[in-house]
């Protein structure tokens, strides 16, 4: 597809798609009386498959377990589709005349998504990882190193960004190898500020206890790297179906969507990301998921469908995703500095923890011929990691610790739904600051979190 053209993602009523083959050209396949109406609507509009490189059977296999686990239906993944708009064509006209079709779902131009942005720059820098302390200014991660699985052994973690780059001291073991695997799930962007972006998160997750630099929440976890560039909906839409699919992946893993859309809001505005984000989770993959940092209360955000982030509302969408916001280091309120973007928040939002001054690796030092840099400005140049990124990084980490002491103690992984309870949970973990309350969350406590699956 040129880089110019526009996609509109258009989902087919359930009863339409259930008779067709997941095939591209599908309007060829329609009946004839829907066929007439579609090119009357959309004259020389092709209807693609949106997912070309999955196994539909595959999904269609995965879809049913869930259904049958579960007791509720599936969400239909393979309802969606694509009509390319190309340079020039009013894709919004297109995506309106499909919306009026009888046997359209919906119909939307797909945004483009941009990682869940930190501005690299000027911010007053903190020395130490102040966020892996104790309550009420850190996640107490120190403490869930004295439990067998705290440091994240046995569990697996995947993180989906628009590039990587791996060779950094702190991502290599004794023997100096890499210990991050890089899956084949989309193009990997080579921009320095996407590899920082990357190269940053993974620090606070994993980076390794080697007497060097600092050590990641959860040192031992088995890390992953989901390369999704260019990163729009669809293709990361694509990286998920991949991971999903993969059965070296399943219960207890921790998925971690470093995205957020072009408005600074959470990836799930886009109901094809929201849709299989859903089914993940139903499938036990604990997703996390950036608040954004557009600043926006979630609980006013209407996606055509209605308040889909707003508890409140009949059309909110629940996908089962830990949504993080980020807060101000040590007073637990909201972020709103201008370094990473103001959080976005409301009562959907699961959990927060720090949207500034985070200390972690940095791909940055490269300028200077070296790898080995860190965000406190030792051989490098990038400033503290922070906003919603940073904040769900931290949130990721706990929730591999958490898994792990599941794990070492019972065998078995908690359920998706389950770890997300606890560490939501404002009575277990650390609340926000009063003006915050019911809008931010809670920041996980795994000292107390240990107590409660009965790890003492």
């Amino acid at each position: 597809m040129p880089e110019a053209d526009t996609r509109i993602v258009v989902k087919l009523r359930p009863e339409v798609a259930a008779d067709l083959p997941y095939s591209d050209d599908v309007v060829n396949l329609l009946p004839e009386e829907l066929r007439v109406i579609w090119e009357a609507a959309l004259p020389g509009a092709t209807l693609d498959r949106a997912l070309p490189a999955v196994d539909p059977d595959a999904v269609r296999a995965r879809l049913a377990i869930n259904q049958d686990v579960t007791g509720t239906a599936s969400e239909n993944l393979l309802a969606f589709y694509v009509v390319v708009a190309p340079l020039g064509v009013d894709a919004e006209a297109l995506a309106d005349a499909a919306r009026s079709l009888s046997f359209v779902e919906a119909a939307y131009v797909e945004q483009p998504l941009t990682l869940a942005a930190v501005q690299f720059g000027d911010d007053p820098l903190v020395i130490g990882q102040g966020y892996l302390g104790p309550k009420p200014v850190g996640i107490n991660a120190i403490a869930a190193w004295l439990k067998p699985g705290g440091d994240g052994a046995g569990v697996t973690f995947v993180d989906l960004e628009n590039g990587f780059l791996l060779s950094h001291e702190d991502f290599v073991d004794a023997a100096g190898a890499v210990r991050v695997t890089t899956l084949a799930t989309g193009g990997a962007s080579q921009s320095m500020n996407d590899l920082d972006h990357s190269t940053a998160v993974l620090g606070v997750v994993l980076a390794t206890d080697n007497a060097k630099g600092i050590v990641g929440i959860t040192p031992n976890v088995r890390g992953f790297a989901a390369p999704t560039f260019p990163g729009t909906p669809v293709d990361l839409d694509a990286a998920l179906l991949t991971i999903w699919l993969n059965p070296a992946f399943g219960s207890g893993t921790v998925v971690l969507i470093e995205y957020q859309d072009l408005l600074g809001r959470p990836v799930e505005t886009d109901m094809l990301l929201r849709s299989t984000i859903r089914e993940l989770t139903r499938s036990d993959f604990t997703v996390v998921v950036p608040a954004g940092n557009g600043g926006m209360d979630l609980d006013t955000v209407d996606d055509g469908q209605g308040r889909i982030f707003d508890r409140n509302a009949v059309a909110f969408f629940d996908s089962g995703a830990i949504m993080v916001a980020a807060a101000n280091p040590g007073t637990n309120d909201r972020y709103v500095g201008a370094s990473h973007g103001p959080t976005c928040h409301g009562n959907r939002v699961d959990c927060f923890a720090w949207g500034d001054a985070i200390l972690t690796t940095s791909a940055k030092a490269l300028v200077t011929g070296g790898l080995n840099g860190y965000t406190d400005g030792v051989s490098s140049f990038s400033g503290p990691f922070g906003g919603t990124s940073g904040a769900s990084a931290i949130v990721a980490g706990a929730a591999v610790s958490l898994q792990g002491m599941h794990l070492a103690k019972n065998g078995s992984f908690l359920p998706a739904a389950h770890l997300r309870g606890l560490l939501k949970d404002v009575t277990l973990n650390s609340p926000p600051a009063p003006a915050d309350a019911g809008r931010l969350g809670a920041m996980p406590d795994l000292a107390r979190l240990a107590q409660q699956i009965g790890v003492v």
